[in-house]
């Protein structure tokens, strides 16, 4: 598979030299200038409002009509990210699609940034630091650029795009997804993105994403472990700093940081998610993407490359957590796991009725402030259903019930009772396709599970459900979900099941208590 190189759009020259590197690969390019024309305004779950120029006179080059096709495409784009971001306020894209050099793919970067509120009565949270555009909109609580976009963005008219929104066919693999692309670039846009020069220097003050970098473990004498990059002595030393290799610097925002720890088994020897710092350096790729070369980065929307074909639509938890170390209000409300032992660990479900993709098991979904570690006490553990178990290679069944729109189901059984669902066998069911309503899902049992003899036992369960972003019934353009940890959409929920020697589901009784009729006759005179 060819791959795109991701480039962040700091300035022409990088993509100069980004082209060079890259001959024969299809990379991200420089935006266009700004401007206005008649907005196309999308909104949807939160209060931001994300508004799109399409082709406003601004743009340079040969400009291509947006395909109507297209155009729905990046209202997709748009609402899946304002369903993220929850600030109040409008965010303005120039969006402009025109021929470019058969290597670029597409680019979007802020329009530009400040260091401190001109209007508006708010404040930016860390003095002496560059905030993108758009959000310095929202710290500030005005507009601080008037009628100028906050993101420039452009896509490559010559490019073979597939525009599909929803119920993806995915007929041609050697298309590119737009709207993976896309939702890739705006996120640089609201301000995931560096401002270190290659020469190991800043472009003016440090940017809120770069005080955000850190060395993570031993750098051979570059930096010490955990050290800031701001931290860093300019010119060679930090210049070196940003080629130290894979697994070597981290973004340490706490938030992110948290969400990493959940979903990386050695999260907590780490300063925090790994960020791509390849030797020799790539220009427009190196820093500002999630490490391509760590396990721990399988599949992340802002990994540094992807190729044709199916591609991740998941605004994944520690990219959203890491827009919240930025300044950015995400969205918050979520459904947690419920299980009475930590050792299960915590798992996180970011969801709200009015979000793209929205999905869920049963009837319902409880939306909470923290883990409730009340077994099954939770209202919206409704979904699975058992049926008789057996041992063998499908002898486990439930019905699974998946409301509104397809998704992928995971789930584990804590086979040996030991309070974890770390064994190879405990992983049941790994990103299956499922449909709205009542789905028949059947898995293997372990040999002498059900012995046919003896008392009842309990088996603990652990079900999580993600959105199928693009609606296509296949699971395979998104990594894995973990037992524990955060994601964005869907829900989790947990069961401890009664089975007796037969591996027949033991329902509870329940015992109904009566009032025992008391009377009293009067007393003798």
């Amino acid at each position: 598979m060819q791959k795109i190189f991701r480039f962040h759009p700091l300035s022409a020259l990088f993509v100069l030299i980004a082209l060079a590197l890259f001959t024969g690969s299809v990379v991200l390019a420089d935006p266009g200038p700004t401007g206005a024309e008649t907005p196309t305004a999308v909104q949807s779950y939160s209060n931001a409002s994300f508004t799109v120029n399409y082709n406003p006179a601004s743009c340079q080059g040969t400009v291509t009509d947006w395909p109507t096709a297209g155009v729905a495409a990046m209202n997709h784009v748009a609402d899946i990210l304002d369903d993220a971001i929850t600030n109040d306020g409008t965010i303005l894209i120039d969006a402009c699609y025109e021929v470019q050099d058969a290597a670029t793919l597409a680019a979007a970067g802020p329009s530009g940034s400040v260091e401190a509120c001109a209007s508006g009565g708010g404040a930016l949270p860390v003095a002496n630091t560059a905030y993108p555009m758009a959000l310095a909109n929202a710290l500030c609580g005005a507009d601080q650029n008037g009628a100028d976009a906050e993101i420039s963005a452009s896509a490559n008219s010559t490019i073979p795009w597939d525009f599909c929104t929803t119920n993806c066919a995915w007929a041609d693999a050697q298309k590119y997804d737009f709207v993976s692309t896309m939702i890739h670039e705006l996120l640089h846009g609201l301000g995931w993105v560096d401002n270190i020069l290659t020469d190991g220097s800043f472009d003016g003050v440090p940017n809120i994403f770069s005080r955000f970098i850190a060395c993570n473990g031993a750098t051979d004498g570059v930096c010490t472990d955990g050290q800031r990059l701001t931290d860093v002595a300019t010119g060679q030393t930090l210049a070196a700093a940003l080629t130290v290799g894979s697994g070597k610097l981290s973004f340490v925002g706490p938030n992110a940081k948290t969400a990493f720890a959940g979903t990386f088994a050695n999260a907590a020897a780490a300063q925090g998610p790994f960020l791509f710092a390849p030797n020799p350096y790539q220009q427009g790729s190196s820093i500002s993407h999630w490490d391509d070369n760590h396990t721990a980065n399988t599949g992340r929307m802002m990994n540094a490359a992807t190729g044709p074909g199916l591609s991740s639509r998941v605004v994944d938890a520690i990219t959203l957590m890491s827009l919240k170390d930025l300044g950015w209000s995400v969205l918050e409300s979520s459904d947690f796991s419920d299980a009475a032992l930590n050792s299960y660990g915590a798992a996180r479900h970011y969801n709200a009725a009015g979000i793209v993709g929205h999905s869920f098991l049963g009837t319902s979904v409880s939306l909470e402030a923290g883990p409730a570690r009340s077994g099954q006490a939770d209202s919206g553990n409704d979904g699975l259903t058992p049926t008789a178990w057996a041992d063998g290679a499908q002898g486990g069944s439930v019905s699974a019930t998946v409301a509104n729109n397809r998704g992928c189901l995971s789930s584990w059984v804590d086979w040996q009772g030991d309070g974890s669902f770390d064994e190879t066998a405990d992983r049941v069911v790994s990103m299956r396709p499922v449909n709205p309503g009542a789905n028949a899902i059947q898995f293997p049992v372990p040999a002498d599970t059900f012995t046919g003899s003896g008392g009842n036992q309990t088996l603990s369960a652990r079900f999580r459900l993600l959105p199928d972003w693009d609606g296509d019934g296949s699971c395979d353009d998104q990594p894995a979900v973990q037992p524990a940890g955060s994601v964005y959409g869907g829900e989790v929920e947990d069961y401890r099941w009664v089975f007796d020697a037969d591996g027949n589901p033991v329902q509870a009784t329940n015992h109904l208590i009566y009032l025992a009729l008391i009377t009293r006759s009067n007393p003798a005179p």
